[in-house]
């Protein structure tokens, strides 16, 4: 890898302009290819995430704290709120229907790694709700 005019880092891609691309812009490009095969297997709309995430309280559910938006880790303040987490990657083949997503903290998602435990149905027996939801 090599520095860009603007310090950035990049990777020579072998294309009909082989040229530098910056990495950031090629993790991005590899996301975006990795969703579109995700969402041609399923989508989700908006309201049924909204509708996931208020069914369990706006909790994580696999701590089952509420994120706050900030928290404190030692001298610094991080971002801690609920983000979408595919139980199978995409990467992995996973879709990205409302099924195969869970609400979780950006602490616990961070550490899932490649774990594929669907942590709703534990939330919901804890918290007393049904599961799948009616």
């Amino acid at each position: 890898m090599a520095k860009d005019s603007e310090g950035e880092y990049a990777r020579y891609v072998e294309t009909e302009q082989d040229r530098w691309v910056p990495t950031k812009r090629l993790a991005r490009r590899k996301r975006d290819f990795y969703m579109r095969r995700a969402r041609g297997r399923g989508r989700h709309a908006p309201e049924e995430w909204t509708a996931l995430r208020e069914y369990f309280g706006g909790r994580c559910v696999r701590c089952l704290l509420v994120p706050t938006g900030e928290r404190a880790v030692g001298s610094r303040t991080v971002i801690w709120i609920l983000e979408k987490d595919h139980i199978v990657r995409v990467t992995d083949g996973g879709s990205d229907d409302i099924g195969n997503l869970q609400p979780l903290c950006t602490k616990c998602n961070g550490g899932k790694g490649n774990d594929r435990t669907d942590w709703r149905v534990s939330a919901a027996e804890t918290l007393g709700l049904e599961w799948p939801r009616p």
